[in-house]
């Protein structure tokens, strides 16, 4: 399932309408809310949107959308970042925190805290197994491993890299593999080695999404602001899927 979230409508593609696409999208819900980020659950039942002060959640089967699954008063540090781990549970970034909230029981519990990055938390990305979280900041890119809470790892970006991390995620097949958006350019890192990134593929447009294909090691889905595209790791080659 494609989801496509802009600042007035949700909009959902099945994978069979992909495989044919139409020229134009209906959208599936209009939006009162201009959600920043969003993410899906495990089982692709719900799909999670974030506003500033508050994470909503849109159930696709019954065409509903839930308000104030996770709030944060006004007298709080707004939400800047989220995403959802394969336990169920909502990771967000606020301030200079990133958090790891219990969604999975309904406690809303906060599991971990970290708090490395001297400015506001921009982008963040869990891997497959629950065990790294990468956050993002105007001052770098830190890498949590939650097995070991007390170390992290700071990436090192190409001096080439002018503009700031749009947004990232962890390979769905390879655990140490990070894939960071900066402008027109996808940078993959090898998180264990972050002295530098294994590979960099332009695509000629600013990225704005990015996501891996659950079939394919090398296959990963790029949105910009004007089309979707299939970008082969390997091939360091893209190609256009849906104009927008």
């Amino acid at each position: 399932m494609l989801a496509l979230v802009t600042t007035a409508a949700l909009t959902l593609a099945s994978p069979a309408t992909l495989k044919n696409p139409p020229l134009l999208l209906a959208a599936s819900q209009r939006l009162s809310y201009q959600y920043f980020a969003s993410g899906w659950a495990q089982d692709n039942s719900s799909l999670y949107l974030a506003s500033p002060f508050s994470v909503d959640r849109f159930i696709p089967a019954e065409g509903r959308l839930e308000e104030g699954v996770c709030v944060q008063s006004s007298e709080e540090e707004e939400i800047t970042a989220m995403t959802v781990n394969a336990s169920g549970n909502i990771v967000l970034g606020i301030g200079r925190k990133v958090m790891v909230v219990d969604y999975a029981t309904g406690t809303g519990q906060v599991l971990k805290m970290f708090e490395s990055h001297a400015t506001k938390i921009t982008a963040l990305a869990v891997s497959n197994d629950s065990t790294l979280i990468a956050s993002a900041s105007s001052n770098g890119i830190h890498v949590h491993d939650l097995l070991v809470p007390a170390k992290h790892t700071s990436l090192h970006l190409p001096t080439s890299t002018s503009t700031s991390i749009s947004t990232m995620m962890f390979h769905s097949h390879v655990r140490t593999r990070l894939l960071l958006c900066s402008g027109c350019d996808i940078l993959v890192y090898d998180v264990a080695k972050p002295s530098a990134p294994v590979k960099m593929i332009t695509i000629g447009q600013v990225v704005v999404d990015i996501t891996c294909s659950s079939f394919s090691k090398t296959l990963v889905a790029v949105a910009s602001r004007t089309s979707i595209n299939l970008v082969d790791l390997d091939k360091e080659k893209g190609y256009v899927l849906l104009n927008l």
